[in-house]
């Protein structure tokens, strides 16, 4: 089972960082009506744990590599 953890940190934007097994996870803020990550991006949460923990539970164990642009 993958462990999802959000705690504040001071170099981010939002203030937050969010790490799922040790990789982060980019939360976004939207104003008032929550908090959103990529693998649920149309869905509000209302907190980033709460968005990693949906994030985690949406990937169900599925491989994921990071992103590349310029491959």
């Amino acid at each position: 089972g993958a462990a999802a953890h959000a705690h504040g940190h001071g170099g981010h934007t939002n203030g937050y960082r969010v790490l799922i097994d040790g990789r982060e996870l980019q939360v976004m803020k939207h104003g008032k009506s929550g908090w959103s990550s990529p693998i649920n991006h149309y869905v509000r949460f209302e907190t980033p744990l709460d968005a990693a923990r949906t994030a985690v539970t949406s990937l169900k164990g599925a491989v994921v590599v990071p992103f590349d642009p310029t491959a």
